[in-house]
């Protein structure tokens, strides 16, 4: 229960506190300034524990008391936020699943043809949007009349390549 409890609670101040700077204003680079808030809070959430005299408790339930009890809650909360960070990239950007699921449920009954699926999916929902965010987090550069990987860039499409290969996935895009 020490886990659950602490734990839940830590990053329901970091959640908070994500939502009260998006309210405040929306970074620029999204994601880094989430996974700062929220690992910045469990730090700091750690070292707050870290001090408090054993015998304090909340809901009756006692701080975590020794290094196993920390590192189950580190380990939980570091979970919590990492299945986080997946969900808020679905909502952050138009996700082609999700566009097409919404197109389709607004349609009702009548459908959606293939024309409108055509219509809705552009280069000014799919694609600008991401080459705009890949810019923005310096993973691509524009030299001459096209997009360039920068070393970030690089890093991470090898990482990508490699996920796929221990997979065993066939190779896509390209």
């Amino acid at each position: 229960m020490t886990t659950l409890l602490w734990g839940s609670l830590i990053f329901g101040v970091s959640f908070a506190l994500h939502l009260l700077v998006w309210k405040i204003h929306v970074p620029k680079r999204q994601t880094k300034a989430l996974l700062f808030i929220m690992f910045g809070t469990l730090i700091i959430g750690f070292v707050i524990l870290g001090f408090l005299p054993s015998d304090t408790a909340f809901a009756a339930i006692r701080i975590p008391q020794n290094w196993p009890d920390f590192l189950h809650m580190i380990l939980y909360v570091t979970s919590l936020i990492l299945a986080y960070m997946i969900t808020y990239s679905a909502i952050e950007a138009d996700s082609p699943s999700l566009t097409l699921v919404l197109k389709i449920s607004q349609a009702g009954e009548k459908g959606l043809g293939p024309d409108e699926i055509a219509q809705a999916f552009n280069d000014e929902l799919l694609i600008k949007p991401r080459l705009n965010d890949l810019i923005t987090d310096k993973m691509v550069y524009m030299s001459g009349n096209g997009y360039r990987l920068t070393g970030k860039g690089i890093f991470l499409a090898k990482l990508f390549a490699f996920h796929r290969r221990i997979l065993l996935l066939q190779k896509k895009g390209g």
